[in-house]
């Protein structure tokens, strides 16, 4: 089970490795855009040659990055790329705020409640705080993104490592806040 968790992780982002190495190797965000939506299409194309479905995140990912990476490339103009992130971000913050007020669900319990117990109280806290996390991370995009008080470098470097040690910390921080309160699910 831990090996499938990793090889997902790892197969999950592989297109990104691919848009720091071409990016890295050539300096160039356009050439880096264009191997990111050929990695892209490629991952999904793998996925459904094994017979496995595609999840849902995977299947917007990538049109996504097929559309911004298009206007990107077409237009020689960064901005649609750097967008990327601030609109996924803001998309699960929104879908994660319109099922728990429009339709009365908290996802996050949806998708966890059979690895871990938590009382309602805990994991409505725990949707607001994702709900919030995913608001600041695409601000955070945004200034870094088109403040102009960073370049094009670093916003690459800042996509690819800086957002993984931000969530690894966040995840951190959620485990040791709530670890009074977190119980293994051990019916499953």
């Amino acid at each position: 089970m831990e090996r499938l968790i990793v090889n997902k992780i790892i197969f999950d982002i592989l297109p990104l490795s691919i848009f720091f190495i071409s990016y890295t190797y050539t300096n160039n965000i356009y050439t880096a855009t264009e191997f990111l939506m050929a990695s892209s299409v490629l991952q999904v194309v793998l996925v459904k040659i094994k017979n496995k479905k595609i999840d849902n995140n995977t299947i917007f990912s990538t049109l996504l990055i097929i559309i911004l990476g298009t206007a990107t490339v077409i237009s020689e103009n960064d901005f649609f790329i750097k967008l990327k992130p601030t609109v996924i971000y803001w998309f699960f913050g929104s879908f994660l705020l319109i099922s728990r007020i429009i339709f009365n669900k908290n996802i996050l319990r949806t998708m966890m409640q059979d690895k871990i117990i938590l009382s309602n109280n805990i994991w409505n806290r725990l949707n607001t705080i994702w709900i919030c996390f995913f608001i600041a991370m695409g601000l955070l995009n945004i200034f870094i993104a088109f403040s102009g008080l960073f370049n094009q470098s670093f916003w690459v470097n800042f996509k690819v490592f800086g957002t993984l040690i931000i969530f690894v910390l966040f995840l951190i921080g959620q485990i040791v806040f709530f670890k009074k309160e977190i119980r293994l699910n051990t019916k499953t």
